[in-house]
């Protein structure tokens, strides 16, 4: 899914930048539905925005999410955003379904500077090949 907004350069980025890994709870594969998965990406695009936050690169599995963000100011706080995200994201799903979406912790990493951040943008875009859903990266459809 596409985030329309103006171009970018590394330039136009502040560092840190963030990578995280967001669970679903446990024996929760919700993200495998398409409306679900569809709308925690929706609201990862409207929590970037307020935010002033850039999602590098995102993949959505069947019980977790890999998140690469980035701030577009230098005021952005990548890991607010992340928190909002999630209470926004899953508050909205507990409205549609009853359930809780999100485990309470996830795994973050700061990354420093450009070479660290496009390790993790290669490692988050394997992730459905490694998992086994998808034989090529470009197949998945939530990268």
């Amino acid at each position: 899914m596409l985030f329309p907004h103006d171009p970018l350069t590394l330039g136009d980025l502040h560092w840190p930048a963030l990578y995280a890994r967001v669970e679903t709870s446990p024996g929760y594969p919700v993200l495998a539905q398409t409306d679900a998965a569809r709308a925690v990406a929706m609201a990862l695009q409207r929590t970037s925005r307020a935010f002033d936050i850039e999602p590098i690169a995102y993949c959505l599995m069947p019980d977790h999410g890999h998140l690469v963000l980035a701030g577009r100011a230098a005021e952005a706080d990548a890991r607010t955003a992340l928190r909002r995200w999630k209470q926004l994201s899953g508050a909205e799903h507990r409205l549609r379904t009853g359930q809780t979406l999100w485990r309470p912790k996830c795994a973050e990493r700061l990354l420093q500077d450009p070479a660290e951040m496009w390790e993790a943008v290669a490692y988050l875009v394997e992730a459905p090949v490694r998992a086994g859903l998808v034989r090529l990266a470009g197949e998945h459809r939530w990268l």
